[in-house]
C-alpha cells in the first residue's frame, strides 16, 4: 500500500533571512537530518552526506553494467 500523504518540515532563521522548507511525498525519509544537514552547510558547519537508496544503486548498476551484473 502507497502513503499518500506528504512530510512538511519548516526550519525558520528570521535574525538570518534564512527559510529551509522540505515537503517530501515518500516514506522512510528523515526530512530532520536533511534539514539539519542543509542548515549546517548554510552556516558553514559540519555535516553529513546522505546515502543513496539501495533501490537507486541497484537501479542504477543495472541500467549502466546491465540486469545481470546488478543482480548477482
Amino acid at each position: 500500500m502507497y502513503n499518500t500523504g506528504y512530510k512538511l518540515v519548516i526550519y525558520r532563521m528570521p535574525e538570518q533571512n534564512n527559510l529551509i522548507v522540505l515537503l517530501i511525498n515518500v516514506e522512510n525519509t528523515n526530512l530532520i537530518n536533511i534539514g539539519l544537514s542543509i542548515g549546517s552547510i548554510l552556516y558553514n558547519g559540519a555535516y553529513v552526506l546522505l546515502k543513496k537508496s539501495f533501490a537507486d544503486f541497484l537501479m542504477e548498476t543495472a541500467m549502466t553494467e546491465g540486469f545481470d551484473i546488478a543482480f548477482q
